[in-house]
């Protein structure tokens, strides 16, 4: 199997309550992020 077959199975079996708190937090906060950028930068 590819890499990226392999991630794609690890990320569809992944439940979140597997995952450490920390980790979803900084997802949050990631995606927050990414998210104020995108809608700053369309404004210009």
């Amino acid at each position: 199997m590819s890499i990226a077959g392999e991630l794609a199975q690890f990320l569809t079996s992944t439940n979140v309550n597997d995952l450490p708190p920390l980790a979803l937090e900084r997802a949050r906060m990631v995606i927050a992020s990414t998210i104020s950028r995108w809608c700053t930068s369309s404004k210009r």
